[in-house]
């Protein structure tokens, strides 16, 4: 895997190569890409023939990077590259991050944003060493009426411990996209997509003390596991499939309307593997989300607008089993016990203020956010409704030949937390026609005295 991921960096860097240009246009693309307008029609480039026009130009990247969440902490490196060469529009990226989970107690199941609530769980808990290896690439293309373009993305996760309980959890995720647009008129293109994913994890559970074993759960929802399967089976499975797709609008000028609906189903089994491949288990979760908005770019003033939706529903299937004989529990029966339904609205205004080479930009975006979890028996139910503003102000300036900075700070309120405050800063210099140093780091704030931060250092050419 790591030779895969060297060689991936040193092909992205290759195919880049040819794409070098003018010192100033490359800071240019940098600044576009971290602070531009098409940032408020975000959601639109999930169509891979439209994320073409995304950026006006390409470059690329190899960096490395620390981060910090509490007592969590990752190292990560890798590359990613954004090329155009002639009418075409290649993307890729590769990167590797070694780090830990610290204290993880009733969770041992990778991905539990993903799989819950059937997750593998003990009362001890510890540390989890992960390591992670992601790849992906894309191509487009277009000619005067049609565009088209196909992205292929692969995740590989392993994480393990060291004591007691000692967990071994390696998970694959690969993701494929296709799509297709066509001009309606003027620069305006509308396109189809569709979007498939594979899922898979593997869980083993060791034992080495002589001074016995701490018992396994099953976790079936916020307050319950399955009491049969309790102390039994610590070897489990995964295996989910999501199918999606979608519908956009956007100006390859980057300047009119935009939108975009998408849906998408992701449904998994979770099977106890030392059970005879017992499926305990499974869960789907649907997603519908809506974007619409105007972009209006501009040399002394630019701004934008959207509103935005999504809304998901989980719900969650327990099989029944009979007597077990030979090893086989027969399945006798399912009942749906456990949902989580979440809606999400907000609207956002963006204004930006560009004076000779620096811009100042304000982003502001009230939001709404509801969600629902409930569990048949024992009977649970908890619901949460928050109001989710947040105000961003992000400042960028390329008055120093060879130099562009920037710094950025920002509000927001989360169903997790009353407020979370943040503040980012960077800089990247050229050091020649086709090579720059790029700096940057970052650091959130939250209540109780919580903190993360991040900080990475890279080439850009």
């Amino acid at each position: 895997m790591r030779k895969a991921l060297i060689f991936s960096t040193v092909l992205l860097c290759g195919v880049a190569a040819t794409a070098g240009g003018h010192a100033d246009s490359l800071l240019q693309a940098v600044e576009y890409d971290n602070t531009g307008l098409w940032l408020m029609a975000d959601a639109v480039f999930g169509n891979v023939a439209i994320d073409q026009w995304r950026l006006p130009m390409g470059y690329t990247a190899v960096n490395g990077s620390y981060n910090r969440r509490e007592r969590d902490y990752n190292w990560q490196g890798g590359a990613s590259t954004y090329t155009r060469y002639s009418s075409s529009t290649l993307c890729g990226a590769a990167a590797y991050s070694n780090g830990k989970r610290s204290n993880m107690p009733w969770c041992e199941t990778t991905d539990p944003e993903l799989l819950y609530p059937y997750l593998l769980a003990d009362t001890v808990g510890g540390d989890l060493n992960s390591e992670i290896y992601t790849f992906s690439g894309s191509y487009a293309d277009h000619s005067d009426r049609w565009a088209w373009g196909a992205s292929l993305a692969y995740k590989a996760t392993l994480e393990y411990r060291s004591v007691d309980p000692r967990p071994r959890n390696v998970a694959g995720c690969l993701d494929a996209s296709a799509a297709v647009a066509y001009r309606l008129f003027s620069d305006y293109r509308v396109g189809a997509d569709l979007t498939f994913r594979r899922y898979t994890q593997s869980n083993d559970i060791e034992f080495k003390s002589e001074m016995g074993i701490e018992k396994i759960f099953h976790l079936t929802g916020p307050e319950s596991h399955y009491a049969r399967f309790a102390g039994t089976g610590l070897s489990t499975h995964y295996q989910g499939y999501r199918y999606g797709g979608g519908l956009t609008l956007y100006p390859a000028s980057g300047r009119g309307f935009f939108a975009r609906a998408a849906a998408s189903r992701f449904s998994f089994d979770n099977i106890i593997t030392d059970l005879n491949k017992l499926p305990m288990a499974s869960a789907t979760h649907y997603i519908l989300e809506a974007m619409a908005g105007y972009l209006h770019p501009g040399e002394r003033f630019l701004w934008g607008a959207n509103a935005r939706l999504q809304t998901a529903r989980r719900h969650g299937t327990e099989n029944i089993f009979g007597d077990v004989s030979s090893g086989i529990y027969p399945q006798i029966g399912s009942l749906q016990m456990y949902s989580h339904n979440s809606t999400t609205l907000s609207a956002s205004v963006l204004g930006g203020i560009c004076s000779g080479r620096s811009q100042l930009w304000l982003r502001l975006t009230p939001g709404y956010s509801y969600e629902s979890t409930a569990y048949r028996s024992p009977r649970y139910y908890l619901s949460r409704r928050t109001f989710t503003p947040r105000a961003e102000l992000s400042w960028s300036g390329r008055m120093v030949p060879y130099w562009l900075f920037m710094a950025g700070a920002a509000y927001e309120r989360t169903l997790l937390y009353s407020h979370v405050y943040s503040c980012r800063a960077g800089a990247a210099h050229m050091l020649g026609r086709r090579l720059g140093l790029r700096a940057d780091g970052g650091a959130d704030f939250m209540p109780s005295g919580r903190r993360n931060y991040t900080i990475s250092l890279g080439l850009i050419f």
